[in-house]
């Protein structure tokens, strides 16, 4: 139990700091995920006359602005599309960004292609930790394994898990 809870907590501690780090696309143009597509397109047009590159006086080594109007763009593409949008909520933004896909069925193999790699490696870790640690608690124990003489209805344990 302990050891699922806390490969949980490190996958939503490792989701939240990889989002932190890229960017939201629902923060960069300051709306709710739960907007609608005239809010969306309402906001990017404010945005947009602020960063557009433009409009912006900026020295000619600064990219900042473009780089800025560039994801805002893509934000902005991301959410108003229903089909991009659906693969940005479930998968993030690297699997609308890396992929030239239409469909929603393509955008759900292209997320769960990213993920595979993820989950076998939990799968795989969880396989061996049920193969080298030897814990008792959730393993079924049938009538025939329990020992009723002295405490009522508590399981006989395998003499080796009696020392871990």
């Amino acid at each position: 139990m302990f050891v699922v809870t806390s490969y949980l907590l490190y996958t939503l501690f490792e989701t939240f700091q990889r989002v932190r780090d890229n960017g939201d696309f629902y923060r960069s143009l300051g709306i709710s995920p739960t907007a609608d597509d005239r809010a969306i397109k309402s906001r990017f047009r404010k945005l947009a006359t602020l960063h557009h590159p433009d409009k912006v006086q900026q020295l000619p080594s600064e990219e900042g602005s473009d780089m800025l109007f560039v994801h805002l763009r893509l934000a902005h593409d991301t959410l108003l599309d229903p089909v991009k949008r659906f693969a940005y909520d479930r998968f993030g933004a690297g699997v609308v960004e890396g992929t030239n896909s239409k469909s929603t069925r393509e955008f759900l193999y292209a997320g769960l292609l990213a993920l595979l790699p993820q989950y076998a490696a939990g799968f795989v870790v969880m396989t061996l930790l049920n193969f080298f640690w030897f814990s008792p608690w959730g393993r079924y124990v049938s009538e025939s394994q329990t020992d009723t003489t002295s405490t009522g209805s508590l399981p006989r344990v395998h003499p080796f898990l009696s020392y871990i």
